[in-house]
């Protein structure tokens, strides 16, 4: 081989080198647009679901607000202690539940299993 074709061999080698390394480029510019992409949309997902959950406990805490204030007015002696200086008596949560379903309607409440 004469030294004019083993230039000519090595400057094709070397084009071809420089195509790779180009397209490699543009492959990891895409794969970077890409994972930009799903972050920035990961981010709006997460404040999406952030609010809603601000929105879940808020109602939630206006519900529990409402149920509180129907127990106390269905059952005024367990929000005040007794006489004799004691604790207020506590109720058993399973008799909580069953009262609150028999006097609060659920029918405007939001639902939380959405």
């Amino acid at each position: 081989m004469t030294r004019s074709a083993t230039l000519e061999e090595s400057m094709q080698r070397i084009g071809a080198l420089d195509n790779n390394v180009d397209e490699l480029r543009r492959r990891f510019d895409s794969l970077d647009d890409r994972f930009n992409r799903f972050v920035a949309t990961t981010e709006v997902n997460n404040q999406s679901k952030e609010t809603k959950m601000d929105e879940r406990f808020s109602s939630l805490e206006s519900t529990l607000t409402a149920f509180i204030a129907t127990i106390q007015q269905s059952n005024p002696r367990s929000s005040q202690p007794e006489s004799s200086g004691a604790n207020p008596t506590q109720e058993d949560p399973r008799n909580l539940n069953q009262s609150l379903l028999q006097t609060v309607s659920y029918s405007d409440k939001p639902s939380l299993e959405q």
